[in-house]
């Protein structure tokens, strides 16, 4: 909400309020990811590596350019992770205390297995830890003054702790829900994934516990959201990378990879369908032999890291470009209000039957919350 009041203060219109520091923020966070990571390993070509897979996943590369508390909470939480571990301890205060402040109280909880990898540590762990609580009391503790119970009973109760309890919001999931999600969230990496070695190795120690825990707390929670895993994707990134320095075989991982961009045309198909009637009912469409054609090209050429990012980078983008006006259509709120705001002030509303994230786009647009149509 801070870095869309600051579009807005800057002059920005439109989308570009919100979106446009998402964009910037991300771009400066993954700066960041890379020069910490250069620091923390010690590998200049595996902190590229990460660098370049995290930017070039399909779930960082969508949340980047939308106005949600996903990213900054990934961003901030990944900030604190590295801080903590090349021991910069106000610093991991600030950039957890700025955590618990884009989305509350789950960056307390994917913490924890850190926590307890510090735990030697812990007497010289209670001041900073004591700042990140003042950092995020800059924002709780006026809106609770100013509000009351009727905050703590919306923000806490019902989307903390109701949200993990009960699936009164509408994203009740199996518990297997996050298992399919991540395996497209890391597109085109995926084929990494599925790596014995993933998980090994004392280097990555920290983003192994960071992952394992956060995917076991993620699927305990009755409401699932996609969103919900992008804090654990960064450190899947460094991982990956970690996998790729130590791989026999890293052409083929890359191949491998490569192979998956040939699926873009089919899910420029899918996607649009898949966000409107979910993805069961969605699938459909062929895949352009054109598209094949150039992913065996790539893995007979063996590509490097740097080649498979800008050709990733390349078709995501002709994705969105291809796909993005029917999701527009088809589950924005904005032509609907092209339509809404032609009608008088006082005769604008929203029937009972309009999703919430429909109503919320309205209410953005409109400036205001609409009222439910008379029935």
């Amino acid at each position: 909400y801070w870095l869309m009041a600051a579009g807005f203060k800057a002059g920005l219109q439109g989308e570009f309020a919100p979106r446009l520091p998402i964009a910037l923020f991300s771009a400066g966070f993954l700066w960041f990811f890379y020069w910490a990571l250069r620091k923390l390993l010690d590998s200049e070509e595996t902190a590229i590596t990460a660098t370049l897979i995290l930017g070039t996943t399909a779930y960082w590369f969508a949340f980047s350019q939308v106005a949600v508390t996903d990213l900054p909470l990934a961003a901030t939480f990944t900030a604190a992770v590295f801080c903590a571990l090349l021991g910069w301890r106000w610093w991991a205060g600030v950039m957890l205390g700025l955590a618990l402040l884009s989305k509350g109280l789950v960056a307390g909880v994917l913490i924890l297995p850190l926590v307890w990898i510090l735990r030697r540590q812990w007497r010289q762990w209670i001041l900073p830890s004591l700042l990140s609580l003042v950092v995020a009391a800059i924002w709780y503790v006026p809106v609770t003054m100013r509000f009351g119970k009727p905050f703590i009973d919306v923000f806490f109760i019902q989307h903390h702790f109701g949200r993990f309890l009960n699936t009164a919001l509408e994203h009740g999931q199996p518990w297997w829900f996050y298992l399919p999600v991540l395996l497209g969230a890391m597109f085109p990496w995926t084929p990494l994934l599925f790596s014995r070695d993933l998980f090994k190795g004392v280097r990555g120690r920290s983003f192994v516990w960071i992952v394992l825990w956060g995917l076991l707390f993620f699927s305990l929670s009755k409401n699932k959201l996609p969103g919900y895993l992008l804090p654990l994707v960064p450190s899947l990134a460094v991982l990956m990378a970690l996998r790729l320095e130590g791989a026999k075989h890293k052409n083929w991982l890359l191949g491998a990879c490569a192979m998956l961009l040939v699926l873009l045309p089919l899910s420029a198909e899918i996607v649009p369908k898949a966000i409107d009637a979910g993805l069961r009912k969605s699938m459909g469409g062929a895949i352009s032999p054109f598209w094949g054609m150039a992913a065996m090209l790539l893995l007979v050429a063996r590509p490097g890291i740097r080649k498979m990012a800008i050709l990733t980078v390349l078709c995501l983008a002709w994705l969105q470009f291809r796909a993005a006006p029917e999701i527009d259509r088809l589950a924005s709120a904005r032509p609907l209000w092209k339509q809404l705001e032609l009608k008088p002030k006082d005769a604008q509303c929203v029937g009972g039957n309009i999703s919430r994230s429909i109503r919320y786009g309205l209410n953005y647009y409109a400036n205001r919350s609409l009222p439910d149509c008379p029935k």
